[in-house]
């Protein structure tokens, strides 16, 4: 069967739905969001999608501030990339983890 919840590990740590809701929580201009995991040369790689509320952030200190607080309450390095209004479907998993293992 496996698991049914969003739990995933992540370079060795346990990354919770609640923790990346607290994080997301800090930035109001956030509309949605998804942490994606993939795995690249054996190796985890977490992308964060971002969609904002209005267009005219300030994306570049946006992306930073996010990127520290993911860093420094999950304990884990991801890069936020910013998508379109719709790019993330209703209703997605906020922890999609799309590795494929060997």
């Amino acid at each position: 069967m496996g698991r049914t919840d969003q739990v995933t590990k992540v370079y060795g740590i346990f990354i919770h739905p609640w923790q990346v809701d607290e994080v997301m929580a800090r930035f109001p201009l956030v509309a949605n969001f998804q942490i994606v995991v993939t795995r690249k040369d054996y190796r985890d790689e977490m992308t964060v999608y971002i969609e904002l509320k209005e267009e005219g952030a300030d994306k570049a200190n946006l992306k930073r501030g996010i990127e520290t607080e993911v860093r420094e309450v999950l304990k884990v390095k991801g890069e936020v990339v910013f998508t379109v209004k719709g790019g993330i479907p209703d209703r997605a998993k906020k922890i999609d983890d799309r590795r494929i293992w060997e």
